[in-house]
C-alpha cells in the first residue's frame, strides 16, 4: 500500500513523519484562503486599530499640552497687562515726582507684554496671518 505524504519532501525535515506532513499542510494554508490567513486578519485589524487609536490619544495629548501652554502664557500677559493699565493710570493721576516711577514701571510691563506676546504668537497656528497686535 502506497501511502502519499501531504507535505511533500522526504520526511525527514523536522524530525520526519507526522510532523513534516502537518508542517506542509499550515504552509500551504498561508498561500491560500484557509484557516491560517484568517487567522491572521482577524489578528490583525485588532493590532492595526489599537495602533490607531494610540497614535490619535498621541496627537491629542501633544495638542493638549501646546493649549495649556498657550493658557498659560495668555493669563500671564493679562495680568501684565492689567499691570500695565495701572502703572499707566499712576503715571497720570499721580503727582510729579511719582511719575517717573510710574513711566518706568510702565516700559517695563509694555516690554514684558510684548515678550509675552511674541511667544503667545509661537505657540498659536497663526502662520501666514500677520499679527494684529503689532503697530
Amino acid at each position: 500500500m502506497c501511502r502519499r505524504k501531504v507535505g511533500g519532501g522526504t520526511g525527514d525535515r523536522n524530525g520526519g513523519g507526522a510532523r513534516d506532513t502537518v508542517w506542509g499542510a499550515m504552509m500551504r494554508g498561508f498561500g491560500r484562503s484557509g484557516i491560517a490567513r484568517r487567522v491572521l486578519v482577524v489578528g490583525a485589524i485588532p493590532i492595526l486599530v489599537a495602533a490607531a487609536i494610540a497614535l490619535g490619544a498621541w496627537i491629542l495629548l501633544h495638542e493638549a499640552e501646546r493649549a495649556r501652554a498657550g493658557a498659560v502664557v495668555a493669563t500671564e500677559t493679562a495680568q501684565t497687562l492689567a499691570a500695565m493699565n495701572r502703572a499707566r493710570a499712576d503715571a497720570l493721576s499721580g503727582s510729579v515726582a511719582g511719575r517717573d516711577g510710574a513711566e518706568r514701571r510702565f516700559g517695563e510691563r509694555a516690554a514684558t507684554a510684548t515678550a509675552q506676546l511674541e511667544r503667545l504668537e509661537r505657540l498659536a497656528r497663526t502662520r501666514g496671518r500677520p499679527p494684529s497686535w503689532r503697530p
